[in-house]
């Protein structure tokens, strides 16, 4: 069954997206997408994806896509899922076209408790590189500069470390407190799109390693910084990179008068999908991790016809797949030799089934094993 501690809920309003970003995971950019915006829910059936979630305890709504601005009803469905007691609302979305919505945004923006823009790096050239479209930094930089003229303080950014922005992490964080930020998120490159197309954007072990380290030491040296915002950074690791992290005289928080750095692991201890998240694709599909919304074989109906129970029946059901696949590996090569098995215990499943086309071999992204 979901977990009771399960209370976060991925949603995604719509798939279309304005840019073409070289490593998105939900295929937005795809052709296919804009094929498909007649089966995208409507805002009728949207209040009974929250009805239901709501129901089942989710009380964090994390709203993304595509980019959600695109989405007609977005404003609507943020009054709807605010209309509950308790509910708190994540956005994520590229901020280009904040400047086009401000009107609308204003009117709703006390009811976001996180507006995350994503910002791959400070850099522009690389930003832009990344998003593949020209003038996304400055479009995205100026949508936080409006949102924060409604003197609105809840504005992160959110960065996926690659090879290619892997360099520009420490100004990135100097951009974050330069423009008074509250929070960033960076966050873990995993390839889970088709065919290998992003490997090379896998970053090396040495190289986590050393961003680990700098990023540690760039908070000592601000931490006596008097700051206009306390500024909260997450790092994501992979896993199997918690033992050799200890090695850094750290501690996985790091707290300052103004500035707090959390370490995560992910996956830690294995594979999380179906456990602590619930997943509703723009067609309504239903799956347990946001690596595995192109997956059909990981779905588990659609909330349009699914009762409560038969999610829960059917998330039980992945969940002794991925244990079962967790204690196949741990018998086979490498895992079976790998001393930080019990850390990832086989890794990512969604990268796995996109490179080998099923799940029975370990992570192919591990960097143990690169």
């Amino acid at each position: 069954m979901i977990h009771n501690d399960a209370k976060r809920a991925f949603l995604y309003p719509t798939m279309r997206c304005n840019l073409k970003c070289a490593i998105c995971y939900s295929g937005a950019h795809k052709p296919i997408v804009q094929e498909r915006m007649k089966e995208e829910l409507t805002f009728e059936e949207y209040k009974m994806v929250v009805d239901k979630l709501y129901g089942m305890g989710v009380r964090i709504f994390d709203i993304s896509g595509g980019e959600p601005l695109l989405c007609e009803f977005i404003y609507d469905l943020i009054r709807y899922i605010k209309s509950y007691r308790d509910t708190q609302i994540y956005l994520v979305s590229n901020g280009t076209l904040i400047e086009k919505e401000l009107s609308k945004i204003a009117e709703v923006i006390t009811m976001i408790d996180r507006f995350q823009i994503s910002i791959d790096s400070s850099n522009k050239e690389i930003h832009d590189e990344m998003r593949g479209v020209k003038g996304t930094f400055e479009r995205a930089v100026k949508g936080i500069q409006l949102l924060q003229s409604l003197n609105y303080d809840g504005i992160g950014i959110n960065s996926v470390i690659t090879s290619r922005n892997e360099s520009t992490v420490i100004e990135l964080l100097n951009f974050a407190k330069k423009m008074n930020l509250s929070r960033v998120q960076l966050l873990r490159f995993i390839d889970v799109v088709e065919k290998q197309q992003n490997v090379n954007h896998n970053v090396e072990k040495d190289d986590y390693m050393k961003i680990y380290y700098i990023v540690s030491e760039w908070v000592k040296k601000y931490k006596n910084t008097k700051l206009q915002k306390n500024l909260s950074i997450e790092l994501v690791l992979p896993g199997c990179l918690w033992r050799e992290s200890l090695k850094i005289p750290k501690t996985r928080v790091v707290t300052s008068n103004n500035i707090s750095l959390y370490v995560q692991y992910d996956p830690f201890h294995g594979c999380p999908a179906f456990k602590n998240s619930i997943v509703i694709t723009a067609y309504g599909d239903i799956t347990g991790c946001t690596g595995l919304v192109n997956i059909k074989d990981f779905h588990c109906g659609n909330i349009k016809e699914e009762s409560v129970q038969g999610m829960e029946e059917k998330f039980s059901k992945k969940i002794q797949f991925i244990k079962e696949r967790e204690e196949y590996l741990k018998t086979k090569e490498p895992c079976s030799k790998c001393k930080e098995y019990n850390s990832c215990k086989g890794g990512c499943i969604a990268a796995t089934y996109n490179y080998y086309g099923n799940t029975g071999y370990a992570d192919p992204t591990c960097i143990q094993h690169a």
